[in-house]
């Protein structure tokens, strides 16, 4: 069973400039108040399910994973993407003859946990999830999702937009700690404090801070606690 753990208001104050560089078609508001839930998995397993397009619908965010992993064509790639061909990632022809012939029980996808939230009034959501390889180690991944005219659409290069890569590395119990402010330990109630004002959180305080663990110089005692051996 999957489990929702929180849901609070949290305060935007950085979309604009962190995804309007990255992300030039994700959908944007100006800096607002946003409700905001955080969700996390219970062992949901994202196989390749889908043989065919005809047979997506893409109707939650987590059948669209479901397509992503099962896309065997770049129209495929493209009808997953918002913006279509012009913002998918363009694949050649070798990369769709393995994702034909991958084992579909010893290539997965497991989810991790998920940010939820509006972005100019339209659903987004920032999955975490493991790709789980034969023969390889597991690689960590994070995708940030849009839902526009019923249908949802995976976002061209959100790996490099911040909150993603925040979304990604912290650890799913310190997310919960960080949202809940319910926390025993003592560097992780300094970093609720330092990013709660007011009964909201300041996402773009959170985002100067963690990137502030590595540089100029790595923390390696907050790293270690913080972040998530896992990721890259």
């Amino acid at each position: 069973m999957n489990k929702s753990i929180i849901v609070l208001v949290l305060l935007i104050v950085f979309c604009k400039k962190t995804y309007a560089q990255n992300d030039p078609n994700l959908i944007l508001g100006k800096e607002d108040e946003s409700e905001l839930s955080f969700h996390v998995y219970d062992s949901l397993i994202i196989k390749k399910d889908y043989l065919k397009l005809e047979e997506v619908k893409n109707d939650t965010p987590e059948n669209l994973m479901r397509s992503i992993l099962s896309a065997s064509s770049q129209e495929w790639i493209d009808y997953n993407t918002l913006g279509g061909s012009i913002k998918s990632s363009k694949r050649k022809e070798d990369y769709f003859v393995k994702i034909k012939q991958m084992s579909i029980d010893k290539n997965y996808i497991k989810l991790i946990h998920k940010v939820s939230l509006l972005i100019n009034n339209t659903p987004t959501e920032i999955i975490k999830f493991y790709f789980k390889q034969e023969n390889t180690k597991d690689v960590s991944g994070c995708y940030v999702l849009q839902k526009v005219n019923d249908r949802w659409y995976k976002v061209s290069n959100n790996t490099t937009s911040n909150l993603s890569i925040i979304v990604m590395r912290l650890k799913t119990n310190v997310l919960i700690e960080l949202f809940s402010g319910k926390t025993s330990n003592i560097l992780t109630k300094e970093l609720y404090n330092a990013i709660n004002s007011g009964g909201y959180m300041d996402l773009s305080k959170l985002e100067n801070i963690f990137f502030s663990w590595y540089s100029p110089l790595k923390k390696n005692e907050k790293l270690n606690l913080f972040i998530d051996s896992k990721t890259w």
